[in-house]
């Protein structure tokens, strides 16, 4: 016997003993039913309710008391007997109304014979309440999400107000027919109305769709009774429940029709009166549908109107304004494509760090980084570090910007906003970490080990690797130990320069100083970079050095910083800067007082990979620090000396594949996707003396929850992908399986391609453009040079010597020892 275990649901494998007490306002429609399945229930009732008709057809022929007498109990029996199967299923809500109407159906058959006015009243309420049901299931399931729910009330407010007036027109018809005696002046009312209807509203295809679509969805909607946080419940019960009360109340005004029929004169059984007595389940479903076409049209028109607009702006609204705490300002990540119920995350999901993958054109920036960059920028109180590594477009920037803009339009909350680029014809703000605040607090060594890891220099703990980056270790070391003052990644590779060319003087091993060729080219290539030499007393205006990028303050008070950084262009020097301000992030976080959270996305991040990863994802979680990971597949983690995978696996709480181009991505995806059990059925068919046999046979199997199929099915598709959240948040409990999702845009395509073409922004307050200051910088040296006079053909003419002392030259008259005077000996011949 398998284990419980194994019986979960492959598309939304829910634990619902873990989920909040608080029920969920939003309301997604189920989204689980099949269009063929869904007309296959439709049809189903239709032709029971045929059945009905023609099944009192014989009585019909031969009125008469045994007739009546025989239909009313079997209708009794069998309402009776329905209530004795819902008792045994446990339904106690319907065994009391069944019973009830059993009870009723024989009492009224022994006890006293009405007149026929009482039975047309019968099926007039019967008619007017079903009516009423029937559009508020229609407008309720019309006006479910995307519409905002205050919209949606006040929609549903005015359509009940219509329903009510409109479900009295069949009692009124029959108190009419009552005052008038005449029965069939009650079906010539109804079919007037009816004839109204249908020429003045149904003379359209969109109005005969909307009756259709209605039906269907009053026979099928949540056909499989699916309770999910977030998916909306029909106000006239379970698609079971609805069918039976259709069948139900058909049955009953059948029952009707053959006791009104004892008392109605046989004359005015012809005429009007002839196809409702003949057809009464047809006619009693068929006209509340086409008494209520302008309702039903116009649900259908606003359900169209809804679903062609993007709802992720809706939903996050919705969020935000919801009286329930656990659901307050979560994150929207989509529906689940097994039943189209939200999957909300809080922000603690984030904190426990995150990772986004799929190749180039999957959607991983714009249905993935994009929308979370939004939302938390929407939530406020957090700072945000976008470290761009691809940087070939500005969607990044561009969403980080409007998103600052709708929140102070929205709160009046003023966010800093600074960005950096590595570009030099690029305004930028500085950033110099030898000028943070608490570098001057750490000791010799943990300078040493902050640099060394920042600049990629620690290659792991083998023997060889392990020796090379020790050395790295001790020149740096040693260098900052000569030179405590450094203020610039320039000064640092000129000392570093001096170190390594004089290992005498210092307290290095020769063969260390021979094997720092990587540590000192790494720092030729940061000192290359103006915006990191940022420091005051130098070429740089006040207010840049006031206004350089202090990621200590990230921690104090909310504020965005954006970091461009163009790995195509600069494929050794951005990785560096990136894992500089990455280490530099958090050193910070363990030297300042944490008042608001920090949350770090880097995009592309498996271009500035190194070994000690698993040490930052844990150090960056115990500091307060989410880290939101962007790559295009798992296999760009793997490499012939270190598989990256177990420790994003083990650090990131949440992640999410756009597709799964690699077979590395599909082989972990299944391997976590656990099991389930399933049915699955057989046939045979065969031959034999006495003709064609055939026989069935069904039996139950271990199947994984996520196929191959499925897998490329969600990669493939333009608004799938698949989620896996190790453990459970709020009202997203699925046992740590991978599920899949559907996600659109949260913004227009117009508008995510205005923001993928929106220029860099203009300098402001204490930014600079690194190369028109390097020009100004040289003019003004070459108009300060000294010069010397000479005289050409009788003319004098200034004439710049280059006796000017360069930074290196000066640097070398105070640090390099002069040279010692040779002795003058003479040749002894």
């Amino acid at each position: 016997m398998p284990r419980a275990s194994y019986y979960v649901n492959a598309g939304n494998p829910l634990q619902t003993e873990l989920l909040p007490a608080h029920q969920l306002d939003l309301e997604f429609p189920y989204a689980g039913h099949r269009s063929a399945e869904s007309v296959q229930l439709r049809n189903s009732v239709f032709l029971k309710l045929l059945f009905l008709d023609l099944g009192l057809a014989i009585p019909f022929s031969t009125i008469g008391a045994f007739s009546v007498t025989y239909v009313t109990v079997m209708f009794a029996t069998y309402v009776i007997f329905s209530a004795v199967q819902a008792a045994r299923d446990g339904a106690a809500r319907e065994v009391i109304p069944l019973f009830c109407v059993g009870a009723a159906c024989l009492f009224c058959l022994y006890a006293f014979n009405p007149a026929a006015s009482f039975w047309m009243l019968v099926i007039a309420m019967l008619m007017g309440r079903f009516m009423f049901r029937f559009g508020v299931h229609w407008s309720h399931r019309c006006t479910t999400s995307p519409l905002p729910r205050q919209e949606a009330r006040i929609i549903r407010e005015r359509w009940k107000g219509y329903l009510r007036v409109i479900s009295l027109l069949p009692p009124s018809a029959a108190l009419i027919a009552i005052i008038f005696d005449s029965t069939s002046l009650f079906v010539m009312l109804l079919a007037t109305c009816c004839a109204v209807q249908l020429l003045l509203f149904c003379r359209s295809r969109t109005a005969l769709v909307a009756v259709k679509q209605a039906i269907t969805s009053w026979c099928a909607y949540n056909n499989n009774d699916v309770v999910a946080p977030g998916i909306f419940q029909s106000p006239a019960g379970t698609a079971h429940n609805r069918r039976v009360n259709l069948l139900g109340n058909a049955a009953i005004v059948a029952w009707c029709c053959v006791m009104m029929s004892l008392q109605t004169a046989i004359p005015e059984m012809g005429g009007p009166f002839l196809p409702f007595l003949i057809f009464p389940g047809l006619f009693f479903a068929i006209v509340p549908a086409v008494m209520l076409a302008p309702l039903l049209q116009e649900a259908l028109r606003c359900r169209k109107e809804i679903d062609s607009e993007p709802h992720w702006q809706q939903v996050t609204a919705e969020l935000n304004d919801t009286p329930n705490p656990i659901s307050r300002n979560n994150y929207f990540m989509g529906t689940l494509d097994s039943d189209g119920s939200p999957l909300l995350l809080s922000r603690s999901v984030f904190n426990e760090h995150a990772h986004f993958l799929g190749s180039s054109g999957s959607g991983k920036t714009a249905r993935g980084l994009c929308p979370w960059i939004e939302r938390t920028i929407w939530l406020g109180m957090c700072s945000l570090i976008v470290i761009d590594l691809k940087a070939d477009t500005l969607e990044l920037l561009s969403t980080v910007i409007s998103a600052l803009k709708d929140l102070q339009r929205r709160t009046g909350q003023v966010m800093p906003l600074k960005v950096f680029s590595s570009q030099n014809n690029l305004a930028t703000h500085g950033f110099n970490p030898f000028l943070a605040e608490f570098w001057q607090d750490f000791n010799l060594y943990q300078r040493t080990d902050i640099l060394c890891a920042a600049l990629g220099l620690i290659y792991g703990a083998d023997f060889g690797a392990a020796y090379y980056s020790s050395t790295n270790a001790a020149v740096l070391f040693e260098t900052l130990r000569m030179f405590p003052e450094i203020r610039s990644f320039k000064e640092l590779a000129e000392r570093c320069h001096y170190v390594i060319s004089n290992p005498k003087k210092t307290k290095l091993l020769p063969e260390s100083a021979k094997n720092a060729d990587h540590l000192y080219a790494q720092l030729v290539r940061l000192a290359d970079f103006e915006q990191l030499q940022v420091a005051p007393g130098s070429i740089y205006p006040d207010e840049v050095v006031e206004q350089a990028i202090d990621l200590a303050d990230m921690f104090r008070r909310p504020q965005l910083l954006y970091v461009h950084l163009s790995a195509s262009l600069a494929a050794g020097s951005a990785p560096a800067i990136a894992r500089l301000f990455t280490y530099m992030l958090l050193t910070a976080s363990t030297q300042t007082d944490r008042q608001c959270p920090v949350y770090l996305v880097i995009d592309e991040f498996q271009r500035m990979v190194a070994q000690n990863l698993e040490y930052l994802l844990q150090l960056a979680r115990s500091m307060g620090v989410g880290v939101i990971l962007s790559n295009q597949s798992m296999a760009d983690l793997k490499s012939d000396r270190r598989d990256l995978t177990p420790i994003i696996e083990a650090n990131c709480r949440f992640r999410q594949w756009f597709d799964a181009p690699s077979s590395v991505d599909r082989a972990l995806l299944k391997d976590v996707a656990g099991e389930t059990i399933e049915e699955l059925g057989g046939w045979s068919v065969g031959n034999s003396a006495n003709g064609t046999t055939s026989s069935q046979s069904g039996s139950e199997v271990i199947l994984p929850c996520l196929s191959t199929n499925e897998i490329l099915d969600a990669g493939g598709h333009p608004k799938k992908s698949i989620i896996r959240l190790s453990r459970g948040d709020g009202y997203s409990q699925h046992a740590g399986l991978p599920i899949v999702i559907r996600s659109g845009f949260h913004i227009s395509a117009s508008e995510y391609e205005r923001r993928k073409s929106m220029p860099w922004p203009e300098a402001s307050r204490g930014m600079f453009v690194p190369a028109v200051l390097l020009k100004k910088s040289l003019q003004h040296e070459l108009l300060n040079r000294p010069s010397m006079i000479r005289e050409v053909d009788g003319i004098v003419l200034p004439q710049n010597d280059g006796s000017t002392l360069s930074p290196n030259d000066l640097f070398d008259g105070l640090v390099r020892p002069p040279e010692k005077k040779r002795r003058r000996t003479k040749d002894k011949e």
